[in-house]
Formats: C-alpha cells, structure tokens, sequence
C-alpha cells in the first residue's frame, strides 16, 4: 500500500477467510486512516483484470474495493458502473471515497511489463488443457490423460501437470470437476488475456455472406464451429451480428476460404481463427461450447456484448 502511504494515509490489512464465489471473493479488508478519521474497505485482489471480466462478475459485495497490479481508464469506467468502491493498484493509481476522505489519483502507468497468468492451468500450454478438461466435465465425457492429450495437442507431461495444478481448488483426487463456474471464470480470464497472441484471427470479406446470418452449418467444412455473436445469435440471445468468427481447423482453412469465396479484408465481417483442439474432441457440433462463446463475446471490449455474455448460460 505505497502509493496510499504517499498521499499521508495509515493503512492495515487483515486477511480474510474466502467468502461468495471466485469472482466476488473478499479477500481481505483494508483499514484506511488520515487526520480526522478511518474507514475500513472489503478488498478484492487480482493480479490483473479487463473491463469486460468486471461487467461479467456482476455487483460486488457492499464497500468492496478492487486491489490489482493496474487499472486501465476502461477498467476504471468499469468498476464505476458496477458499483465498486473503488480501486488502488500497484502502479499508484487509486480512487477511494469514504465520509471526509477523497482519493483520486489517475494516469500512472504500470511498472515493467505486462504481468500474464503464470499458473500452469492458465498458462499458454495450459489453457487448451483446462479446455478439455471443462468440455469433458459440461459434455458427460472421460478421457483419459493420453486422449485429453491427443484432443488438445498437447504433450502427456502438460496433461499431467495441469490437472497437478488444478486438484485442490478446482479438482477432487480423482480429477473430477467440483467448482464449475470458478473454473470457467478463471479459464475465460485467461483466454482474455492470451487468446490475442496465442490464437489471432484473420478477418475476411465475402460475396456470397455479406449479411453473416447467410452463412449456416452446412458452408462450414469439417471441424468448423460458430462462436461470438452469430453463435449467440443461434443461442436465440437478442442480438442481430455484425461480425461472424469461425474456429477452423488450419488443414480445413483453404476449403472455407473457396466455400465462401473469402478475400483477406482487416476490416471484413467474417474472422477465422484456428482452433487449439482437434475436430474429435467436439465431433458433430456446429457452435463452439458456450463458456467459449461467452469469453469471444468478452473480447469484444463491447458493453453490448458483454451484457449478452452475462446472459449466456453454461
């Protein structure tokens, strides 16, 4: 708490024991002190967070402040239309109000990198791991260690480590899904955060789907799947899409490109991104899962269409 004792204030932090869900949690409670008065805060700490993650999580706990390593200006707009009671995060920046206390301080940059998800589960070669294992348990499926590999081309040794780094929190001993929604929360955290670099999209135009409601299951080759809007837009959510992504395999991606006569168009409606799993693990299905869809429509950084994940039950 620097950057508080800076502006001349006394801070104590107490610990607390996890209550209400992963992504409400009270992490602790921050008693915040100055000339003429105190005020205690309920804290929620994490070490990085996007707007998007913020509007999914819904109204926090009464007086809850958010503790992280930096808060954006969109974060900020976030945590305000949510009903937060503030911020303070590593960079310097803070917002606090309490009866004869005002903080504001904005426009500090973060120091150092860009801090990413390290944990193994959440990690870049973990994250199509934790996929397998949330499609197994939301489909009624089991694989075993060698089958979840081979779906999520990954190496035996991933496998093995991830479930290691799940068991506990997320997993019983014997691997079995016993937090669901925490689960998916931190695994659509981290697929935010990563999928950018890890899984680009290339936008394409088309003059055979110029409106993306054209394009149906029977244009998608093989292993194909609908996801983001026009996947929510099939979910029967309220939107009418704009945009179309598909996930597509890259031995399949030629065969879409001719199917729709695709041009590449930075700005075109349709985006294809590659899958990270292979066609077997989701076998005759045209929509990716829908804590999938949910985290595409997050991506977005569109409160429209963050409004619409919040609506789409797993």
């Amino acid at each position: 708490m620097r950057s508080l004792k800076a502006l001349n204030l006394d801070t104590q932090w107490d610990y607390l024991p996890h209550k209400g869900t992963d992504a409400q949690v009270v992490d602790g409670h921050l008693e915040v002190r100055w000339v003429g008065g105190e005020h205690g805060f309920q804290a929620h700490i994490r070490r990085t967070v996007r707007p998007s993650l913020i509007t999914l999580a819904g109204p926090p706990p009464n007086n809850t402040i958010l503790i992280t390593e930096h808060v954006t200006d969109g974060v900020a707009k976030a945590l305000e239309r949510m009903g937060w009671a503030g911020y303070v995060d590593a960079a310097g920046n803070a917002s606090l109000a309490a009866p004869g206390l005002a903080v504001r301080v904005t426009g500090r940059s973060p120091r150092g990198e860009k801090p990413t998800h390290t944990a193994v589960p959440f990690s870049r070669t973990g994250l199509p791991v934790t996929f397998g294992i949330l499609v197994a348990h939301l489909t009624g499926v089991v694989w075993t260690q060698r089958e979840l590999a081979q779906l999520t081309k990954s190496s035996l040794g991933s496998v093995n480590r991830v479930i290691g780094g799940l068991r506990g929190r997320y997993l019983d001993d014997d691997g079995r899904v016993m937090r669901t929604r925490p689960l998916v929360d931190a695994w659509t955290a981290a697929y935010v955060e990563t999928q950018p670099t890890m899984w680009p999209s290339k936008h394409y135009a088309s003059d055979l789907w110029t409106d993306v409601r054209h394009l149906t299951s029977e244009d998608l080759p093989t292993g194909c799947l609908f996801s983001s809007e026009l996947a929510a837009h099939h979910e029967g959510l309220p939107i009418r899409p704009a945009t179309a992504l598909v996930y597509c395999p890259t031995d399949r991606r030629t065969e879409l490109i001719k199917a729709g006569r695709l041009r590449q168009d930075p700005r075109g409606s349709i985006a294809v991104r590659p899958t990270f799993w292979s066609p077997a693990m989701l076998p005759d299905v045209t929509e990716a899962p829908r804590f999938l869809i949910r985290a595409d429509l997050l991506l977005e950084d569109d409160p429209r269409l963050e409004d619409l994940a919040r609506e789409l039950r797993l």
